[in-house]
């Protein structure tokens, strides 16, 4: 049997304690003189067990001024699935095949919560989501991926339509894969102007949120799921890409809004 150190033990006791809520995110630890009389081990016991600590994710040491709580907004899931994901030599399709099981199955949740969800709120990320779309059109067409502003819009929307399911395994799991899938980049569309493409994605979100307010959740599943529709083109550009990389995707957007209104119709 494996033997446990006093710095093993610590660290338990303070993972624990840590998930008790005993010290919330972002706040930081008793100093390590405080918790080497707390625990009644030396400060190099204290230190090893941080150390552990830290090596799970719980806590973050800060030169000069302490060990802090760490704060968890998913993106430690993120990155390590998507390590996880390349050492399997996974491709994006993989990471696009989930969310086309995850999003709908979601968007039908929060259609059967009907008052428990703010809609107003998701509506308001949705239209923030909106204007850095449009903020960047300038500098990058929204076919040609996100600036990074742009993209935590999308992902505070997306985080928000999962926590609004109401389960909390989705609420952390959901965005956690969202943030792995890159945006594809398509044919060119010259005779779109690109701030039209965004207004256009935005408003096909926004049915998505009129699909879930209607408190019908088939009407919610099957809406989302036209969404996420694509012609094998499409898929096909998908499994030849790594997972982390942009997609070529061989369509224009417009053939790809073409090919979602027909399987809505």
């Amino acid at each position: 049997m494996k033997k446990t150190t006093l710095a093993q033990s610590m660290a338990e006791e303070l993972r624990e304690a840590i998930l008790a809520g005993a010290w919330a995110p972002g706040e930081s630890l008793p100093t390590e003189p405080e918790l080497a009389q707390r625990f009644d081990v030396s400060r190099a016991v204290v230190r090893d067990a941080t150390r552990i600590v830290a090596a799970w994710g719980l806590v973050e040491p800060r030169q000069g001024k302490g060990v802090f709580v760490a704060v968890d907004d998913g993106r430690g899931l993120s990155d390590a699935l998507l390590l996880a994901l390349r050492r399997a030599g996974a491709s994006a399709w993989d990471v696009e095949q989930v969310e086309w099981l995850l999003y709908p199955e979601a968007a039908a949740l929060v259609a059967s919560r009907g008052k428990e969800v703010d809609f107003d709120e998701l509506r308001r990320l949705l239209e923030a989501y909106g204007r850095e779309l449009v903020s960047q059109s300038g500098d990058c067409a929204g076919s040609q991926g996100f600036a990074p502003h742009v993209r935590r819009a999308l992902d505070a929307f997306i985080e928000a339509v999962y926590r609004a399911t109401g389960n909390r395994l989705l609420a952390y799991l959901g965005p956690a894969i969202a943030r792995i899938r890159q945006p594809r980049r398509f044919r060119d569309t010259p005779e779109v102007h690109p701030v039209e493409e965004h207004h256009e994605e935005v408003a096909l979100i926004g049915s998505l949120v009129d699909a879930m307010e209607s408190g019908d959740p088939e009407l919610a599943r099957n809406r989302t799921r036209a969404a996420f529709a694509l012609p094998e083109p499409a898929v096909e550009g998908l499994r030849q890409t790594p997972v982390g990389e942009v997609p070529e995707i061989p369509l224009t957007l417009a053939d790809l809004r073409s090919y979602a209104g027909s399987e809505d119709s």
